[in-house]
């Protein structure tokens, strides 16, 4: 699929693409064509967004959400379009699990998230994940132990300020 990113900006200051989520870093938009774009507010976003990418390219497991377009910047990532997923208990009963510890042994996702640098916290929420094509699959997978040094360890009270990303 072909996107563009001037487009994609003037569709979301235009009212096109309704806000459906956010993060401390990142906004998403529903693109209305089956995809989502993941906006970087400032360079956490752009890190995870880049992060995002790199585990799509470099990891096969059917546990991550495809990611069909990201910018150049990293400012914006296109990804599949999930259904919401309000409790845990939708994760766990499709996996035939009872809690995280268990779900971590299916099918190497434990050795998924090892491999990718991604510990199990943000994992623990169900707004982490969604159903596509009726199976739970991981939409928020740009938080990786290095990241979460870098940019968030010794400053969750703090609430240290990025300087925001302006598009134009």
């Amino acid at each position: 699929m072909d996107y563009n990113y001037q487009n994609i900006i003037a569709g979301i200051k235009s009212g096109e693409y309704r806000l459906m989520g956010f993060g401390s870093c990142r906004r998403v938009y529903n693109l209305n064509n089956g995809y989502v774009v993941k906006v970087a507010r400032d360079i956490r976003g752009v890190e995870q967004n880049k992060n995002e990418y790199q585990i799509h390219i470099n990891c096969t497991s059917r546990f991550f959400a495809e990611i069909t377009y990201v910018s150049e910047d990293f400012r914006l990532l296109v990804m599949a379009r999930a259904k919401r997923i309000k409790k845990m208990r939708a994760v766990y009963s499709f996996y035939k699990v009872n809690n995280m510890d268990s779900l971590l042994k299916v099918s190497g996702l434990g050795q998924d998230l090892k491999d990718n640098d991604l510990g199990t916290g943000d994992l623990r929420r169900a707004s982490s994940w969604g159903l596509i094509n009726g199976e739970p699959v991981i939409i928020d997978y740009g938080l990786t132990h290095g990241l979460f040094k870098k940019y968030y360890k010794g400053n969750l009270f703090l609430r240290k300020r990025y300087t925001p990303i302006i598009y134009q």
